[in-house]
């Protein structure tokens, strides 16, 4: 209850001493440490790049997600009485997924037969817009880190980036044969968030809305006197 009333005591004091800012692209000295409510469209300075891929887009952040074929095992246990005592049987078994970290075959009850490769070829990573703006305003790390609603990136418009990589649908697969996988083979797929310039593909630049402290060109924590 007190965590509840102190949120509300700081909601009640942002919102009274919150200013709507007329324009995102002028920057007025009046505002300098005042809470401010300002909207408008995400811009970065450079697109991010995955060179191994040819790939680049204009977005705050670009994530490779990287998934091998493995084995994955799969417990079954049940209990039954045999002559007044609760035993317990368990069986095992195993199947092929895709998965994006590595399964520790050597965990395994049969690791004979389902041996999984000890790490992958390529890693998974996320690239972040060094300078995220809207307007002349410059976000804070901490409201970078909310551009989080990522969508996966369609890559039916490019070539295929090296002899032993094949483009399937929206995934590059290393494997000699996509549609029959092998145990170690990898696919290899895209997302962004945060689109900050028009694309012709994937359209307008993303629009947010912050509410921050103003600290010249910077938008910042602002911090209530309820403590929040």
């Amino acid at each position: 209850q007190g965590r509840a009333l102190r949120t509300a005591k700081s909601l009640d004091e942002g919102l009274s001493l919150v200013v709507p800012l007329d324009s995102i692209h002028s920057i007025s000295q009046q505002n300098e440490g005042r809470l401010v409510h300002l909207a408008g469209a995400l811009s970065t300075s450079k697109p991010l790049f995955d060179p191994s891929y040819g790939l680049s887009i204009r977005a705050v952040k670009l994530k490779r997600k990287v998934e091998m074929y493995q084995w994955v095992e799969y417990e079954d246990s049940k209990e039954y009485e045999e002559n007044g005592e609760i035993k317990k049987e368990t069986k095992y078994s195993y199947d092929t997924e895709w998965k994006s970290e590595v399964v520790n075959s050597r965990n395994f009850d049969q690791e004979i037969g389902h041996k999984n490769p000890s790490a992958m070829a390529v890693e998974s990573f996320t690239a972040v817009a060094p300078n995220v703006q809207v307007g002349s305003f410059v976000l804070s790390k901490g409201l970078v880190d909310k551009i989080d609603d990522f969508k996966q990136l369609s890559l039916s418009h490019l070539e295929d980036p090296h002899a032993d990589v094949t483009r399937g649908g929206d995934y590059f697969y290393h494997s000699d044969n996509p549609r029959r996988p092998e145990v170690g083979d990898l696919r290899v797929s895209f997302f962004y968030a945060g689109l900050s310039g028009d694309d012709r593909r994937l359209g307008p630049a993303d629009k947010v809305s912050v509410i921050a402290r103003q600290r010249g060109d910077q938008l910042i924590p602002y911090h209530t006197k309820s403590g929040d």
